[in-house]
């Protein structure tokens, strides 16, 4: 009669892809990531904390531009969850390359409306 994983700590691979279409006659951009990421279940009772790192290669490449671009990337997020409400707080930063750095943050939240189970 165990419930849950026993395991905290969970690591995964990661792979996004986005394509931007051209507008105004600019090239369209097509970005590709690979990295991946750790995060850990934090035990807390009444409440669920998974804070989170994930760090990745990001590539971008132009269309009718020879090449591509390659950044290193990362970001460092938390996932609070109190029943039915969540919240989801992050930042991502990328090395632009001749010493910029560029980074966003973002914060969320989620309603979830779920059916009682184990009644």
């Amino acid at each position: 009669m165990i419930g849950g994983s026993l395991i905290p700590l969970s690591i995964s691979l990661d792979l996004q892809a986005a394509r931007v279409g051209a507008a105004n006659g600019d090239s369209a951009l097509t970005r590709i990531g690979l990295g991946g990421s750790v995060s850990v279940n934090v035990p807390t009772p009444g409440l669920s904390i998974e804070p989170y790192l994930a760090v990745n290669n990001r590539w971008y490449k132009f269309s009718g531009v020879n090449g591509t671009n390659s950044n290193i990337g990362w970001t460092l997020g938390a996932n609070v969850g109190f029943g039915m409400l969540g919240l989801h707080l992050a930042y991502d930063s990328e090395n632009l390359g001749g010493g910029t750095k560029g980074g966003i943050f973002g914060i969320g939240a989620h309603v979830a409306l779920k059916a009682p189970i184990g009644m």
